[in-house]
């Protein structure tokens, strides 16, 4: 009985021997485990602060850069003011000059039109005047028609005519060309009215 419960001790024994031998393995191996992730755990702290660092270095470049880009775009925005102020001082120049170029022009226009108006009521009252010569002209060369013809037909019957005193034959005959010296005048002056 004493060597059965010896050999189950020794047993037990051997198995603790083989489970702390296990365990041994196990905790080696995990302290291999442990090793190798405080190494990477290292590596990847370190790259950390390397991409920190980069990241910083190019914050940092970035703000100068956009620094510098608002110092240059400030810079375009005040020459482009200054720009616009002078195309705009320039401009109202131009429109004021135009202006006064319009209101001259319009001026001249103006008495140009009141030059041709006065010139042309002047026409039209001459011509109006020119009108009653022609029509004193037309009945004077009516009434020498008429007298011609009854010359002309006491002629051809032999009938002499009734003395007519020399003043009234004189203007019988001057009359048509008075009236016809009248209306040549007129046309005269119609043509230069319509050349002017």
């Amino acid at each position: 009985m004493c060597t059965q419960q010896l050999h189950e001790s020794n047993e037990r024994w051997k198995a603790s021997q083989r489970s702390l031998a296990q365990r041994e393995t196990e905790m080696l191996a995990q302290q291999g485990l442990l090793e190798r992730l405080t190494a990477q755990h290292a590596a990847l702290q370190q790259r950390l602060e390397q991409v920190q660092t980069q990241a910083q270095q190019e914050r940092q470049q970035l703000q100068e850069r956009h620094q510098e880009n608002e110092r240059r775009w400030m810079t375009e925005v005040d020459r482009a003011r200054q720009q616009n102020k002078q195309l705009n001082q320039q401009f109202t120049q131009q429109l004021q000059e135009q202006e006064r170029h319009s209101a001259q022009a319009q001026a001249q226009l103006a008495q140009r039109l009141a030059t041709e108006q006065a010139q042309v009521q002047q026409q039209q009252a001459e011509l109006t005047q020119l009108q009653q010569q022609l029509v004193l002209a037309q009945g004077q060369a009516s009434q020498a028609t008429l007298l011609l013809t009854q010359w002309q037909s006491q002629q051809a019957t032999g009938i002499p005519l009734p003395s007519l005193g020399a003043e009234e034959r004189k203007r019988s005959v001057l009359r048509p060309a008075a009236g016809r010296r009248a209306v040549g005048l007129g046309k005269q002056r119609l043509v230069r009215g319509g050349r002017r």
